[in-house]
């Protein structure tokens, strides 16, 4: 039935709109008004005669009118509007994976709720409603606690980096739901704790998914309204519940009648299907902000370009990865970031650091403090090359000012991995810091000519640095 719904509108997508279009170069024979938000257009001729004709060809193809009409009716309630001019690219293909996954999870919370049902006792002789009340009141309170938890602990962090935040949250779906589905086949004493535990990683993806959902929004709104879009991904919802209801009632009453190697593998590819439609949204999301990871990356090209062109003038072109093209390579699972490409250095950068921590490990005191650090600094961070916690390591430190803009915290970014290069091929085995302090200088030499080349590199293919989103320990610093 899912399928049967794109393929019409794919179909009707192909249809004429019947508008004729003014060229400026000859007159203005009619005048066309088209709805934003269906597609629907009115014509009105100048002419007598071609008002004639198209009135006549009208009552000609009605067939073709009521499939335009339908059509129409599908643009206003499903698609947002300008789609697809002013929407960006795949949003479709966004949709209908957002549908499969969606159906994959209804499918198997059908199941899930059979195995809850039949663990509180319904169906079963000695079962008291009190019994199966308590269960389900431990089970909502330790997913309430859960969401508490979990929004104090990471709510900070869904910013930098939406995408693998999104993924954790469905991952922990699957997770809670197989906990639900497998508690009925454990000892009595352990089905509580299993729904318990599975409801908590339900809760947790409540929180990560409506979090990051926010900003997948305001990425398809570009050119619509947020307002638009919530409304059609609701409605989109709406039919893909609506299905799930029929499915699900198909679903529920035939595995009973399956033995268990086939639920098992069929619940296994739900849950398969259900994490590789979540990837393929992902994939289609290019976000133009620069997170972490983003920001590695193209920063890893720009240092390739950089070795191979050390002067300026002999240099060949600055290629970096566009939006739409690092969003097919970009990790999704926190756990494949080490694979992922990123300049090559080992030395740590702590960015957004309290003053505290950049005051004590660049070991100063307090005749070394500089007024005119704070006060003449026009790029509204400071950053310092240091020793490790366990002294023998150097690392990079970057404190941000309050004022700070998303472009001067890329410029920092920037200029720490400068900084993290140096030290990586300066190879320290001592804590002489005027080793440090010649790294320092070589860094900002280099950001001073190369910062400008990267920034319109970046602005040229579409990476919007006024919304830069760098993961970092959160401080910012101001003088009173």
């Amino acid at each position: 039935m899912q399928f049967v719904l794109f393929l019409s509108f794919l179909l009707l997508s192909f249809l004429q709109k019947g508008a004729c279009l003014a060229n400026n170069n000859s007159p203005i024979n009619c005048i066309v008004s088209t709805s934003k938000s269906g597609g629907h257009s009115q014509t009105l001729f100048l002419d007598k005669s071609q008002a004639l004709l198209a009135n006549e060809g009208k009552k000609k193809s009605r067939l073709v009118n009521t499939l335009r009409g339908f059509k129409s009716g599908l643009r206003a309630t499903f698609l947002p509007s300008g789609y697809p001019t002013k929407t960006p690219p795949g949003y479709l293909t966004y949709s209908g994976w957002s549908w499969i996954q969606d159906l994959s999870t209804q499918l198997r919370s059908v199941l899930a709720t059979q195995r809850v049902l039949e663990g509180v006792g319904v169906g079963r002789e000695g079962a008291t409603a009190l019994s199966a009340l308590m269960n389900y009141l431990v089970r909502d309170g330790c997913g309430m606690a859960a969401t508490l938890f979990f929004t104090s602990a990471a709510s900070s962090k869904f910013r930098t980096d939406v995408k693998r935040w999104r993924l954790f949250a469905d991952l922990m779906v699957d997770l809670g739901i197989t906990l639900e589905v497998t508690a009925v086949l454990l000892p009595r004493a352990l089905f509580l704790p299993m729904i318990s535990v599975g409801n908590m990683c339900k809760a947790i993806c409540g929180v990560a998914a409506g979090a990051c959902n926010g900003a997948i929004n305001v990425h398809w709104a570009k050119g619509s309204d947020i307002s638009d879009i919530n409304a059609k991904f609701g409605a989109q919802h709406t039919v893909t519940g609506a299905l799930g209801l029929v499915f699900s009632a198909l679903f529920a009453r035939s595995v009973n009648h399956v033995n268990q190697c086939f639920l098992w593998s069929l619940y296994s590819s739900l849950t398969l299907l259900h994490i590789f439609a979540n990837m393929q949204c992902m994939r289609l999301i290019g976000f133009d902000s620069l997170s972490s990871t983003r920001m590695n990356a193209i920063l890893a090209e720009f240092m390739e370009w950089w070795e191979s062109s050390k002067e300026i003038s002999s240099s060949r072109k600055l290629k970096l990865s566009n939006p739409i093209s690092l969003a097919k390579t970009e990790p999704l699972f926190f756990w494949t970031g080490r694979l992922h490409k990123r300049p090559k250095h080992r030395i740590p950068i702590h960015f957004g650091v309290d003053y505290n921590k950049f005051w004590k490990m660049s070991n100063k005191s307090a005749g070394d403090f500089n007024e005119d650090d704070f006060k003449k600094n026009k790029s509204n961070y400071l950053i310092t090359s240091a020793w490790g916690k366990n002294g023998r390591t150097p690392c990079v430190l970057v404190s941000l000012f309050t004022n700070v803009k998303p472009q001067e915290e890329a410029k920092a970014y920037f200029h720490a991995t400068f900084l993290a290069i140096q030290l990586e091929r300066l190879k320290i085995c001592n804590r002489e810091q005027s080793v440090l302090q010649s790294a320092e200088e070589e860094a900002t030499a280099c950001v001073d000519r190369f910062w400008g080349i990267f920034e319109t590199a970046c602005l040229q293919i579409g990476w919007n640095l006024g919304k830069t989103e760098l993961q970092s320990f959160g401080y910012e610093v101001k003088y009173v």
